[in-house]
C-alpha cells in the first residue's frame, strides 16, 4: 500500500490504496549517511536529524491539515529520545567535529512532555562533549503554548539547557481570511 508505480509507455502511474501513517518511528532504520555524504559540506558540519512527523495545529499558512486527511492512522508522531540519541551518537563517531544539528520536525512544541524529555537527553549528550552541539528546530507559536505561561517557560528553559540555539518560528495570524 502507498506505492505509485510508473509503467513505461503509460501516461498515468499505477497507484495502490494509501498506506496508514507509520506510527512507530523508532522501528524505521536510522539514516544511512553514506548515501548522503556527497551532499554534506565538509566545512559546514551542520547535519539534520528527523525527530518527528506531523503537526497538531491547523495554521492557515500550512498544509499539514490537508496532509493529515490523506492517510489513516496517527498523524503526529515522535521518535523516542533514546532513538534520537543513538543517531546523534552515530553522527558524532562519523563527524567528530560536528558543530550543529537541525532537529527536523514540524513543531518541537507539538508535545511539551516529549520535548522536555528530548531536551534532557540533548543536554546529557552535550554534557559529555568538549564542545557542545548547537541545535536548531521549528516551533509553531500556538495558543496551547502562549496561554500556558508556565508550560512555555518550562519549554524555553529546557531549550536553553539543551543548547537549542535557534528556533524557526511560524506565527499564526488567527484569521482564516489571511
Amino acid at each position: 500500500q502507498g506505492t505509485w508505480i510508473k509503467i513505461p509507455g503509460r501516461a498515468e502511474a499505477e497507484c495502490t490504496p494509501p498506506a496508514q501513517f507509520h506510527e512507530d518511528l523508532d522501528a524505521l532504520p536510522l539514516m544511512n549517511y553514506d548515501h548522503w555524504a556527497r551532499w554534506i559540506d565538509p566545512e559546514d558540519r551542520t547535519l539534520r536529524v528527523v525527530i518527528g512527523r506531523g503537526c497538531p495545529n491547523a495554521c492557515t499558512y500550512c498544509s499539514n491539515h490537508a496532509l493529515r486527511r490523506t492517510q489513516s492512522g496517527r498523524y503526529v508522531r515522535f521518535r523516542s529520545p533514546g532513538n534520537i540519541r543513538s543517531e546523534i551518537g552515530i553522527l558524532l563517531k562519523r563527524f567528530p567535529d560536528l558543530k550543529s544539528i537541525n532537529l527536523e520536525i514540524e513543531t518541537i512544541g507539538a508535545s511539551v512532555p516529549w520535548a522536555l524529555k528530548l531536551c534532557d537527553t540533548l543536554a546529557e549528550i552535550n554534557a559529555a562533549l568538549e564542545t557542545p552541539i548547537a541545535f536548531r528546530s521549528n516551533l509553531a507559536v500556538a495558543s496551547h503554548l502562549v496561554q500556558a505561561e508556565e508550560k512555555l517557560h518550562a519549554l524555553l528553559g529546557a531549550f536553553r539547557r539543551a543548547n537549542l540555539r535557534t528556533l524557526d518560528v511560524g506565527l499564526e495570524s488567527g484569521s482564516a481570511r489571511i
